[in-house]
């Protein structure tokens, strides 16, 4: 078998076995696995799940689709978990085997046409499929006689071992084993450890889901539950959906989560009243049902708090925020600084003049002389202005959305209040915002309506057109291209203020700042040509080799070392950054992380500058757990941040950062033609070779 060959087929085998994680919210084929065989204490039922999920699989092959893996967390599961329901009720046979087949090509047809329609609403799929199709199932089923009820031999493994433990637990380990249709305490006992292994904070919002149900549905009727019945699975479910995986992770998620499992509880009482009439089972209608109630009513009252991406468990996405919001100031708009050389910032947000109200999101800049004023001389004429006549150049790459450039430039001292904005443009990015800049000089214009820009291209130049007093630019974001259309928050990136490299943040009015030069050189050099591998070797130990690849389902790049580690990379604006590692933690592509969590290509002095790195690269299990809890009581905010300095003449860079729990001293030296050169950690240094020809 050739190597891509083999390569498509472990995509394949990791789909299939991530289907039995994806059940629990967690992107991890190894537990997937370990699920799967953990079925097979009653090959009855592991057989029969299998089957369904190797017929949705093959129906979604024959549908022409992506590999499997492009569908983790959604498609396969329904079509294994209606697998798992019949093996549950029918003993297979080949009758029951075809019903297998036929029920989960359905289902994955259902699955595919309701995330069409659910995605329209900015609703996930879930297991709404598999809800519908298992109660189709059990009204078909009693047409067909030739069936035969396989929950008469249903039998729980090992008993005398549970004895031991509390009601409670074996409770809670029965239900965690029906949400893959197995209600067995043995098999629960081993989901519940392959899901703390990969995730623990799911396992201990999957004990909070059902502890806050029993409390819900004892209360009422006062009786002991009923610590048969399955049903309470729904809880273990709902809680860690609603508190970290549909929801940004924080303290008013978790108790969104509690308030929805107690309502839930509602949603629970109901359906079962309803569809026990029908001998229906509700399998797992109320998570589906709280769960969509739920991102619905967050996505119209609040949509800022749903999470856009859930990394695969609940540790990984509070973490990937964290980093997300430090280091790109994640929800809100970056714009590069609309002008060359240093200026200063007169206004800014909340500004005492004219940045106020519905417009309070902008920033005023201007020039300073060394003695602090904007202009020199008695500043009585428009020349004697720093910034007049300097260029204005694109806050971002873009479309032209409005060009005026024929007003006049006013006196100093005076202002146009009919015609406000003066000579300005417009441009609207590539993701639909518009950034306006404003107050231009007179027939300084230098693109047109429906011109295609990119960052740092002039636009025109400062001038004093109108409500200007003295020559300076006006800049803000918005919804539409009019001028005097609300703002919207925004922040700078890629700028050096006081000689500390800032990749994004809202400067403050008085604060002096430039764009990051961009070392074209540098630039050119350090970009990681697909296929072509980077070869270091190493004087105290063995070298390594790391290939620039592209991921096919995700369209990211990244960089993979010997023994399948993975350095996510990508550039933005004058930086190149580094922002995922995949892998064991002693590859050498971790040194390479803390040495270079992002390389500023500048070309001019020492730089200094923080970064974040994550925490599974930075800490070992407690601390880690420790900080994640202060990242959900602070909201994101909490910081343990590394700090560097760049000699921009000879391209080293110097850090002191954390990896695996202790405190190490990083060097990297970057070359203008073979990019990275040469980078270590403490003693441990890598160094470039040049690849061998033949």
């Amino acid at each position: 078998m050739s190597a891509e060959h083999s390569a498509v087929w472990t995509r394949h085998g990791r789909s299939l076995a991530g289907a039995y994680s994806a059940v629990f919210f967690l992107d991890s084929p190894w537990a997937g696995a370990v699920m799967a065989a953990a079925t097979f204490l009653y090959p009855n039922i592991g057989a029969a799940g299998l089957l369904g999920l190797l017929s949705g699989f093959v129906v979604l092959q024959l549908l022409g689709s992506q590999p499997a893996l492009a569908y983790r967390g959604f498609v396969l599961y329904n079509s294994l978990l209606i697998g798992l329901f019949t093996g549950y009720l029918f003993q297979l046979d080949g009758g029951v085997a075809l019903l297998i087949c036929l029920a989960a090509s359905l289902t994955l047809l259902l699955t595919l046409f309701l995330e069409a329609v659910l995605r329209g609403l900015g609703l996930p799929v879930l297991s709404v499929p598999f809800t519908l199709v298992a109660m189709l199932l059990a009204l078909a089923a009693h047409r067909f006689s030739s069936l035969t009820d396989a929950t008469w031999y249903f039998t729980e493994k090992a008993p005398a071992v549970f004895t031991v433990l509390p009601a409670f637990a074996t409770h809670f380990l029965r239900s965690l084993g029906a949400c893959l249709c197995l209600p067995d305490p043995l098999f629960g006992a081993i989901l519940l450890g392959a899901i703390a292994c990969r995730s623990p904070l799911m396992a201990v919002f999957a004990i909070a889901g059902f502890s806050l149900g029993c409390l819900a549905e004892s209360l009422p009727q006062l009786a002991p539950l009923n610590t048969k019945d399955p049903h309470f699975f729904n809880y273990s479910l709902m809680f860690p959906a609603i508190a970290a995986v549909f929801l940004v992770p924080s303290a008013s998620s978790v108790g969104l989560a509690v308030a929805g499992t107690l309502m839930g509880s509602l949603v629970t009482a109901g359906s079962l009243a309803f569809w026990d009439a029908f001998r229906i089972p509700i399998t797992a209608l109320p998570f589906n049902v709280m769960v969509l109630l739920v991102v619905r009513a967050v996505l119209s009252a609040h949509p800022a708090r749903l999470a856009t991406e859930y990394a695969g468990a609940p540790e990984e996405t509070i973490d990937r925020l964290r980093l997300n919001r430090l280091r790109h100031g994640t929800g809100e708009v970056g714009v590069f600084c609309p002008f060359e050389g240093t200026w200063a910032v007169q206004q800014g947000f909340d500004g005492p003049l004219t940045h106020r109200g519905q417009w309070r999101h902008a920033l005023d800049f201007v020039v300073l002389g060394d003695d602090g004023k904007t202009f020199q001389g008695e500043g009585n004429e428009l020349s004697d202005h720093h910034a007049f006549g300097r260029p204005v150049l694109s806050p971002f790459d873009g479309y032209m959305a409005a060009v005026c450039s024929n007003l006049p430039d006013n006196p100093v001292g005076r202002v146009e209040i009919q015609k406000n904005w003066g000579n300005h443009v417009v441009v609207r990015s590539l993701s639909g915002v518009f950034a306006i800049v404003a107050h231009l000089r007179k027939d300084s214009a230098t693109v047109g309506v429906g011109d295609y820009v990119l960052a740092g291209r002039k636009l025109g130049e400062c001038g004093n057109s109108g409500y200007s007093q003295e020559p300076h630019i006006h800049l803000q974001v918005q919804a539409s291209p009019e001028p005097g259309a609300p703002s919207l928050p925004f922040h700078l990136v890629n700028f050096v203020r006081d000689g500390v490299a800032r990749f994004q943040g809202v400067p403050e009015a008085g604060t002096r700042l430039s764009p990051l030069p961009v070392n074209r050189e540098l630039e050119r050099g350090l970009s990681l040509r697909i296929g072509e591998p980077l070869e270091f070797s190493r004087a105290d130990g063995p070298g390594f080799s790391a290939m620039p690849r592209i991921d096919e389902l995700r369209g990211t790049t990244f960089l993979l070392a010997d023994g399948g580690a993975r350095l996510y990379y990508g550039k933005v604006g004058a930086q190149l950054f580094f922002y995922g590692f995949e892998g064991p933690l002693d590859s050498p592509l971790t040194d390479l992380y803390a040495c270079l969590p992002r390389v500023p290509l500048a070309h001019t002095g020492r730089l200094r500058f923080e970064d974040h790195l994550p925490l599974a690269v930075t800490d070992r299990l407690l601390p880690r757990w420790a900080k994640l809890a202060a990242v959900l009581a602070t909201g994101g905010r909490a910081a343990w941040p590394a700090s560097y300095e760049m000699d921009c003449a000879s391209l080293e860079i110097a850090g002191e950062a954390s990896l695996a729990g202790r405190r190490v001293k990083t060097f990297a030296r970057l070359d203008p033609v073979l990019g990275l050169f040469e980078f270590g950690v403490d003693a441990r240094r890598y160094r470039r070779t040049l690849p061998r020809r033949p």
